[in-house]
């Protein structure tokens, strides 16, 4: 599995675990946007 399918995976995981937990809903999507910007960037 590379980093993308990784990062694709935990996204999927992250996203069904809300459907059960609605107070993960809370986390930041700037610190979404920041882990992609940061793994981007590093190509």
């Amino acid at each position: 599995m590379d980093k993308i399918e990784l990062i694709f995976h935990q996204l999927f995981s992250i996203t069904e675990a809300k459907k059960t937990n609605p107070e993960l809903k809370v986390v930041n999507a700037q610190v979404l946007q920041q882990v992609l910007r940061t793994h981007y960037s590093c190509r």
